[in-house]
């Protein structure tokens, strides 16, 4: 069977994972859940693992605000923020371009936190085991050889490549003579999003965000990541239209992308 009659039916399968990823995300976790990992328990305070145990969530929070207040320290001019010079003699100098999720040259309180929670125990850069169910990053055993991300650059980075690739859409025919180009674009626009989604952590709540979900940060990011998945299906719904040559479906749900792009860019992209 050539790859081409083969690729609708893997399309269809991701299509079906992603919905999976949408379920799993929107399952309420209990207390017990979030205070527990498989293959160990935790401690009745929440914090330390148990024997064989990962960290609790509360535990790693735990850790990243007693990190945050020794490191407030050093903020000699008590702006409430740190600058590069003040953390010149800190071991922490060396991740202050990752931590600095919004790149103003500065680490506010919520950047350290956040920066920290993402690190596995043990201080490696997180490959996902201890994120959110949906959120993961696969291992890569170079991690530490590469040079530190930042995180809100590689969201941005990724809606733009997006962005890109959605406006190349908006002008095509569908139709045989730019089929090639069809199927670069919308596989550009699927990277985009795919590269722009571990990093959504990295993207504050807007004023619209706050209004809408009360300061719930929970709530909030569950919501983002259901709207990045669910633009993710729309997405390979959109190259299984152009693999069978419905160009009109294929219309209907480029304009699908762009409604819901334009009705959440103010919500979700800060």
């Amino acid at each position: 069977m050539s790859f081409r009659k083969l690729r609708p039916l893997i399309v269809s399968s991701l299509v079906v994972l992603l919905q999976c990823s949408i379920d799993s995300t929107t399952t309420a976790q209990t207390p017990q859940d979030r205070g527990s990992r498989p293959g160990g328990t935790a401690s009745p305070d929440g914090g330390r693992p148990g024997p064989g145990g990962r960290q609790s969530r509360e535990g790693r929070q735990a850790g990243s605000d007693q990190m945050a207040a020794r490191l407030m320290r050093m903020d000699k001019d008590q702006d409430g923020k740190l600058s590069r010079e003040e953390l010149a003699e800190s071991r922490f100098a060396a991740a202050f371009d990752q931590a600095d999720a919004n790149g103003d040259g500065f680490i506010s309180v919520k950047e350290i936190t956040v920066f920290m929670n993402n690190r596995r125990p043990g201080g490696g850069q997180d490959s996902g085991r201890n994120s959110r169910p949906g959120m993961q990053r696969p291992e890569d055993s170079s991690e530490k050889t590469k040079t530190p991300v930042n995180p809100k650059k590689a969201f941005d980075d990724g809606m733009s490549k997006c962005g890109k690739a959605l406006r190349g859409l908006r002008r095509t025919k569908f139709d045989a003579g730019s089929f090639d180009r069809d199927m670069a674009a919308t596989m550009a626009m699927q990277a985009g999003l795919l590269a722009a989604r571990p990093y959504i952590d990295a993207v504050s709540m807007s004023e619209a965000a706050k209004v809408k979900f009360g300061g719930d940060e929970v709530a909030y990011r569950r919501s983002f990541q259901k709207h990045m998945v669910m633009s993710l299906i729309v997405s390979f719904q959109l190259e299984m239209a152009i693999l069978e040559g419905d160009a009109e479906q294929a219309r209907e749900l480029v304009n699908q992308i762009l409604k819901d792009r334009n009705e959440s860019h103010d919500l979700f992209e800060n």
